[in-house]
């Protein structure tokens, strides 16, 4: 699993002839906020049906499929 964004970055690059442009900026843009979820028990009990069928390789590797 990635871990940052930089690490989605490097992935893309791996798997394509693309090479991402990075500008790293101390400041957050403006509406930016940290949100993360590491734990989902809480709500699969309210939802024990729902099974995690993408990780992130699997939706960085299905837009990259989409775009060539």
């Amino acid at each position: 699993m990635h871990k940052s964004i930089l690490e989605a970055l490097n992935y893309v690059e791996n798997k394509t002839s693309i090479e991402v442009k990075r500008k790293l900026n101390k400041n957050n843009r403006i509406g930016d906020h940290k949100w993360y979820i590491s734990d989902i028990s809480k709500f699969l009990k309210d939802y024990p049906d729902f099974k995690l069928n993408y990780n992130t390789s699997r939706i960085l590797d299905e837009l990259i499929e989409s775009e060539q």
